[in-house]
């Protein structure tokens, strides 16, 4: 685990900004970890090189409900991979889509002003949440980032937020999963296909590297399609 857990700390990352002032500043970003900093950067070249009509990539997070805490995150992987190969008008091309993807897991903890202090937990776990940070000891709240590269000529995010609303619904997921956004356009999608757009998805994508909260005490704290 020596090589996953390498530290990286510069500012660019193969040509791409990855740190600045601003994520210093909001002390959310410190360093990363170099094996999912490659991870995110293959992800984007192998969709780039592929024969992808619009490659383009979304991140998402959540968060299992305390029942199913031990969920097996491969079985959110299948239910978007069987997802996906339902969508499109042509059947045939759509049952061939392959699904690139890469998730961490990471443990942050909770203060009221936090958005999912108020869209993810009950009513009951809000009082025990908020009562340990009046004491001083904040709850841990175990989460997953998932980043997804896509076609958006076959499939979207909008095909992502029906399978996470799936469960949701089941009591699996917790409510107030969460998409990321731009947040001069508000678009969620980061196409991969100009060099200014691959700028920009690797600086957003690299904050799922960042060792801050990360769950390093798991011997599998992230993974990645192959």
């Amino acid at each position: 685990m020596g090589s996953v857990r390498k530290i990286y700390s510069g500012y660019e990352f193969k040509g791409y900004k990855i740190l600045d002032q601003a994520r210093i500043q909001k002390n959310k970003v410190t360093a990363f970890y170099k094996s999912i900093l490659d991870g995110i950067y293959r992800l984007a070249v192998d969709a780039i090189n592929s024969n992808m009509v619009r490659p383009e990539a979304v991140m998402l997070s959540f968060a299992f409900t305390d029942e199913f805490s031990d969920y097996e995150i491969s079985d959110v992987i299948d239910r978007l991979r069987d997802k996906f190969r339902k969508v499109g008008v042509n059947r045939k091309k759509a049952s061939v889509f392959r699904l690139r993807y890469l998730w961490v897991r990471e443990t942050k903890y909770l203060i009221p002003s936090d958005p999912e202090y108020e869209q993810s937990l009950t009513k009951d776990e809000k009082a025990v949440f908020r009562s340990a940070y009046q004491d001083g000891c904040p709850l841990p709240y175990p989460h997953y980032h998932m980043l997804l590269v896509l076609d958006g000529h076959k499939a979207t995010w909008s095909a992502v937020r029906k399978v996470m609303q799936s469960y949701v619904d089941e009591g699996v997921v917790r409510p107030g999963f969460h998409f990321s956004e731009n947040w001069q356009s508000k678009k969620k999608e980061m196409p991969l296909i100009s060099e200014s757009e691959l700028g920009d998805y690797m600086y957003r994508a690299s904050y799922l590297a960042k060792i801050d909260t990360k769950d390093v005490s798991s011997n599998r704290f992230w993974s990645m399609s192959q």
